[in-house]
């Protein structure tokens, strides 16, 4: 694991708004302390988020400062600064960035908007040295320095205004970037000894894509797809006919720490676990067959299986709105037959796809007058997990 440890700039939120935001918004954190009062139960006795923390744009606001902008959120992979590029725009719930390489090695992640006049930064190609803001071509290092700013001198510009690019803490595991918005997160690898245990035969800082990206984008909340990765319940009606067959939900398991992640454990039907590319080529541990599913809170999304990765990478826009990048990884090693990816590519896709509809249908349920919190089954854990993770994390913020 690699620190960036740069210029890290704590970005300070808006100031309070009139008096009717600040009753709203202490209005939405009580009726969240109710819910985390709900779910802080015994799983038989707990009783899920109500459905206007999935649809209101409130709520989403108050995830923009205290969930996204608080916490670690994976952005691309180094492979992604490896290449024909050094340089990946990415957005991380409204903020935009550039995720960059430099020659030291160094992953720096800046903002995307020009110090000068607010204009977005236009995307650059092949290996960057700097950044151009395209209206008035001031110039910036890949550290967010300006250097250049026409008919001004930058050096003056720097020493007298700080202007500047913003630039976020960054960090490296398991080969995906990571970035925390404010910089006061606890560092990424705090904690997380025991899932690098747990994942180590994989060796996933080694993985490669083997085929290119798969994406969706969706009317619905970005919660529900962390939810529906921490249960197979869903299986019996969504993938009646695709996943269930070969999927035994009744016997998934879960491991957890309830302040980082937790990992789902759902077995295959078979009882060698065969990978699906044809071979076994990761060593993986005795007793392992199906898939292990993890939520690393808040919502870096991957499952392990038999010979490759799928990491869903998620990109929030709103409270419905999001796109979401599925990327299948393997060993380096790994040759798989065009026809044999090309059945993978279309398998995850049809699945995907049934998940999608699934999301679409939560979605529309949860503006009905007749949606209201319900018990979970005792095979919703994953669920449970990253639901009362989400209202513990706001509450505990504002204590």
């Amino acid at each position: 694991m690699t620190h960036a440890s740069g210029d890290v700039q704590e970005k300070s939120c808006p100031g309070p708004g009139p008096a009717s935001e600040i009753s709203t918004e202490a209005v939405l954190k009580a009726r969240i302390r109710r819910s985390l009062q709900r779910l802080d139960r015994p799983l038989a006795d707990a009783v899920s988020l109500e459905p206007e923390m999935y649809r209101d744009a409130a709520v989403f606001e108050l995830e923009r400062k205290d969930v996204f902008r608080r916490n670690w959120v994976s952005v691309c992979r180094l492979e992604d600064l490896s290449g024909v590029t050094n340089c990946k725009a990415v957005e991380i719930a409204g903020e935009r960035l550039f995720v960059i390489r430099k020659r030291s090695g160094e992953v720096r992640a800046l903002s995307r908007t020009c110090a000068h006049r607010w204009a977005e930064l236009a995307s650059p190609e092949g290996q960057v040295q700097r950044l151009v803001c395209p209206n008035h071509a001031w110039v910036y290092d890949l550290d967010g320095q300006l250097i250049g700013a026409p008919q001004m001198d930058a050096a003056e510009v720097r020493a007298r205004f700080g202007c500047r690019l913003d630039s976020f803490a960054c960090e490296t595991w398991q080969g995906w970037v990571f970035v925390n918005l404010d910089g006061n997160a606890r560092p990424l690898g705090e904690g997380l000894a025991a899932i690098d245990a747990q994942v180590a035969p994989w060796q996933l800082d080694r993985m490669r894509r083997i085929l290119p990206p798969i994406i969706f984008e969706g009317p619905f909340n970005w919660k529900t797809i962390c939810e529906n990765l921490g249960e197979a319940y869903h299986v019996i009606g969504v993938h009646k006919t695709t996943v269930w067959p070969s999927l035994d939900y009744t016997k998934s398991e879960w491991t957890q720490d309830p302040d980082l992640y937790c990992r789902s454990e759902f077995p295959t039907q078979s009882p060698d676990g065969a990978g699906l590319l044809g071979g076994n080529p990761i060593p993986v541990p005795n007793g392992f067959c199906g898939t292990w599913a993890y939520n690393l809170f808040p919502c870096h999304l991957f499952g392990l299986t038999h010979d490759f990765c799928v990491w869903q990478r998620l990109e929030v826009y709103g409270p419905d709105r999001l796109r979401m990048e599925m990327h299948v990884l393997a060993p380096p090693e790994t040759n798989v037959p065009g026809a044999l990816l090309d059945k993978l590519s279309s398998s995850i896709r049809a699945v995907e796809q049934e998940d999608q509809d699934a999301f679409a249908r939560i979605a529309r349920g949860t503006r009905s007058a007749s949606a209201r919190p319900a018990p979970f089954c005792k095979h919703e854990f994953g669920t449970w997990a990253f639901q009362r993770w989400w209202a513990a994390h706001i509450v505990q913020l504002t204590r």
